[in-house]
């Protein structure tokens, strides 16, 4: 079956209220201030290191002091990105996580209308400057304002995980995606993948990133929101066919397999099994979305790419990270491995 009355954009490469980032405009600013590709201080393929970066461009110790306090006495303009700002966004996230969802294996469902538009990213590993063009882009076809709220109701944006490491830009790219969730609520979904999942984020970049740009954000609160994602977002169409979207190359079953499935145009949350080829005969798929697991894959990816059709369900994987270590050649990777 297919999706006749779905959209779908996949984009490859290219309380307490949130100060930065409040508008697209500073986001592309704050992007036009950072050089994007930014070369790793070693030739790690999966694991790079940007301490000299860090050093350079974020202040650390009495300079950090000395800054707050200029900019409290408004001598020194404030930053259009801080890391009190990502511990902003992520306490306000975890307190709306709290109160709505829970910590188990989980999935969301979603029936959409006809006139839905779905907008996938896929492994965005920190493409900051990559993620803003994509809003840009969406900004100029009338699917996001400047304050970064979707125009319709019915428009989604869907993050299908690995949001995080292998650049110096995921925090700036975790607040951004959080501000995203928090101006729309039940409309931006951030899906958990290998990074959120497994805490690899921990011993890679993203948690070097923070011991050094956050050094005051606990990295527990991190792992606990991380615990909220949802391992896979269910959306059935108008005509009644299920598209799966998980960053992993897997379908779910559902916790309780006599329970029926709910699907709602709200977005409802259903506990799933985390258990490895785990079949799904209460959500009989005919699409899937996948991401794609560079640790293990090497050849070249235009970012979208169909895969082989299995039982009747047609499947595709997006990634959507155009960082340095991605633009590198696969004999150049293969020397380094």
């Amino acid at each position: 079956m297919k999706f006749s009355s779905l959209l779908f954009c996949f984009f490859v490469t290219t309380h307490t209220t949130l100060f930065c980032f409040k508008t697209l405009d500073q986001a592309v600013s704050y992007a036009q201030s950072l050089n994007e590709q930014v070369e790793p201080d070693n030739k790690s393929v999966i694991n790079p290191t940007f301490n000299t970066f860090y050093q350079h461009h974020y202040p650390r110790d009495i300079k950090k002091y000395l800054f707050h306090f200029l900019e409290k006495i408004n001598l020194k303009k404030r930053p259009l990105w801080s890391n009190e700002d990502l511990s902003s966004a992520l306490t306000q996230a975890l307190e709306r996580k709290t109160a709505t969802t829970t910590q188990e294996p989980h999935a969301v469902t979603l029936k959409i209308v006809p006139a839905s538009r779905l907008y996938v990213f896929g492994d965005i590993h920190g493409a900051f400057h990559s993620l803003v063009r994509d809003l840009v882009y969406l900004k100029g076809h009338s699917i996001i304002t400047n304050e970064l709220v979707l125009a319709q109701p019915h428009y989604y944006l869907i993050f299908n995980g690995n949001a995080l490491d292998q650049s110096p830009f995921s925090s700036e790219t975790v607040t951004l995606i959080l501000n995203l969730m928090d101006k729309n609520p039940s409309q931006v979904f951030y899906i958990k993948g290998k990074h959120e999942d497994k805490n690899y984020w921990k011993d890679q970049s993203f948690g070097q990133e923070l011991r050094i740009k956050s050094p005051n954000t606990p990295l527990e609160a991190f792992t606990n929101f991380f615990k909220t994602l949802p391992s896979a977002v269910f959306i059935k169409g108008a005509d009644n066919a299920v598209l799966q979207i998980s960053s992993f190359n897997r379908t779910y079953a559902p916790a309780e397999t006599k329970k029926e499935i709910p699907f709602a145009t709200h977005p409802q949350t259903v506990r799933v099994n985390q258990k490895e080829n785990e079949p799904t005969p209460h959500i009989p798929l005919n699409a899937l979305i996948t991401g794609v697991d560079r640790s293990i894959t090497y050849q070249e990816t235009q970012g979208l790419q169909f895969l082989s059709g299995e039982k009747g369900i047609s499947a595709w994987s997006v990634f959507s990270s155009p960082i340095v270590i991605h633009r590198t050649s696969i004999t150049s990777l293969m020397t380094h491995l």
